[in-house]
């Protein structure tokens, strides 16, 4: 059973939490408490899987409670519920909460947001795996690529910022999660929150997403502090998404659907820095196999963490708070039979994007890829997305 902490200074709220969750007390144990200090007192009595607590109190508040909390117990999930976001509180609540929720908040909305977002015990057989995501606040980041986007970002407004800037975003798996992370925080009770970067960024401003930038949220590493393996990794996340973009133009996708495509390409790549930032021992370990011809990576991720990197993102996404449908795209990775199977949709072509930048890198395209191309009658627009591929990897270059 499920173990939950609820922590608000006003009664009323909590009563009234406790009479919406009443139905759910089979699956949850629920624990409500009226101040934070004594809430604090109590987490090593309770052991909850997760913390929802209030942003507006006194002595503590939201980010200030979930912060130290945290200290106390890293191995739970942290959640504010709150009535209002202001400018001035998003940074704070993105440090300490893995996810902000509107208030007030219709029980079965909070338990179908809570069962999403857990990362489940019995999933990750590895428990310093499942430590490591818990505390995790957000990926890592290129420090070349995040100083560009700040001078960027620098410049008079202009069309010609915007796009660029929205491009380097999508390019950095790091900097796209957090910015949509914020952007759906700030449309809470306000309509579906954004399903791409262009749609976070200009929901945010771009002046917005600079102080993002300047608050410390995302901690960009100098080469001194990097490893071959997240170098990589970050070229290839701002090869794929250009690439993904350059064949949804060719393909004549919708522009929507060109975005969200790009996205998923780009966090169907970056997911294994997630593993190697929470596990990195294990991970080098389990990579260093695959390259010596043991077996395929995800298969030896499977085997050893009990889920594959893109499953284990995708939980990620899910805790986060980030577009449901997208994350379920990242958690399916190469599962081509669940694809459309007549037509080139966007996931389809997030998976081929990945391909064709594969391929650009010199590795072959797998016999999967080239059968799910030959299904879907794409097999001869393969050799034309290599080129457009290329172009668009080239003016990332330059």
């Amino acid at each position: 059973m499920r173990r939950l902490l609820f922590v608000d200074d006003e009664l009323p709220i909590l009563r009234a939490l406790e009479r919406m969750l009443r139905s759910h007390r089979r699956d949850w144990e629920c624990h409500f408490v009226d101040d934070p200090r004594r809430a604090l007192d109590l987490l090593d009595e309770l052991a909850p899987d997760a913390v929802v607590s209030d942003m507006l109190m006194p002595v503590l508040d939201g980010a200030e409670f979930l912060t130290e909390a945290a200290r106390r117990r890293p191995h739970m999930a942290r959640f504010i519920l709150s009535g209002e976001v202001g400018a001035g509180s998003l940074v704070r609540m993105a440090r300490a909460a893995h996810q902000c929720l509107a208030k007030p908040c219709r029980g079965d909305v909070l338990m179908d947001v809570l069962r999403r977002a857990f990362i489940e015990p019995s999933a990750i057989k590895v428990p310093a795996l499942t430590a490591g995501l818990y505390g995790m606040r957000g990926l890592p980041v290129a420090a070349p690529h995040f100083e560009q986007l700040r001078r960027q970002l620098s410049q008079p407004a202009s069309e010609l910022r915007d796009t660029q800037a929205v491009a380097l975003i999508e390019g950095s798996a790091a900097i796209a999660t957090k910015v949509l992370q914020v952007a759906t925080w700030t449309r809470l009770g306000l309509g579906p929150p954004p399903a791409h970067v262009h749609d976070a960024y200009f929901q945010l401003g771009p002046d917005s997403v600079r102080s993002l930038l300047d608050a410390g949220l995302l901690r960009p590493l100098p080469g001194g502090e990097t490893t071959a393996f997240q170098r990589d990794v970050w070229r290839r996340c701002a090869q794929v998404t250009a690439v993904a973009h350059a064949i949804a133009t060719a393909e004549g996708f919708g522009i929507d659907d060109a975005r969200q495509a790009a996205l998923v390409a780009t966090w169907s790549t970056a997911a294994p820095l997630l593993v190697d930032g929470a596990c990195r021992d294990d991970y080098t370990a389990l990579r260093r196999e695959a390259d010596a011809g043991g077996a395929a990576l995800p298969d030896l991720e499977r085997a050893h963490f009990g889920q594959t990197a893109a499953e284990v993102f995708a939980q990620m996404l899910r805790l986060w708070g980030l577009p449901a449908p997208l994350a379920a795209w990242v958690a399916r990775g190469d599962d081509l039979a669940a694809f459309t199977p007549d037509r080139l949709a966007p996931d389809g072509l997030a998976h081929v994007a990945r391909v064709v930048t594969g391929s650009l890198d010199g590795h072959a395209a797998p016999p999967a890829s080239l059968g799910y191309l030959a299904r879907i009658g794409r097999i001869g627009r393969l050799d034309a997305w290599r080129a457009a591929g290329a172009r668009a990897i080239g003016a990332v270059a330059a």
